[in-house]
């Protein structure tokens, strides 16, 4: 499977779009919406076995405007973080972002 990272150009800036792509280079599409923890290592997982399954998988970084690339662990101190970027974050924005 492969497995890379797009830049999305939208009118006030740019935001990667992390993407896996089956064995065989094409499939139904996928939006896989990130947690407030980021694309890290759970959306990762699920993208990998989404593609394993024959999707091709897109996992935007939505909070791309916040901070760049966030990723936190899935523990107390990571969660607190995550919602403390995640309240910044302008949903009808990311809604557009992801359209």
């Amino acid at each position: 499977m492969e497995n890379r990272v797009e830049k999305v150009a939208v009118a006030d800036g740019s935001f990667d779009l992390h993407l896996w792509v089956p064995e065989s280079g094409h499939g139904p599409a996928v939006l896989l919406v990130q947690e407030i923890y980021g694309v890290g290592p759970y959306i990762r997982a699920v993208a990998e076995e989404l593609a394993g399954l024959g999707y091709v998988v897109g996992a935007p970084d939505l909070f791309w405007r916040i901070q760049p690339g966030w990723v936190a662990d899935h523990s107390e101190a990571g969660t607190t973080e995550s919602l403390r970027v995640g309240a910044r974050f302008d949903v009808p924005q990311g809604v557009a972002d992801a359209a």
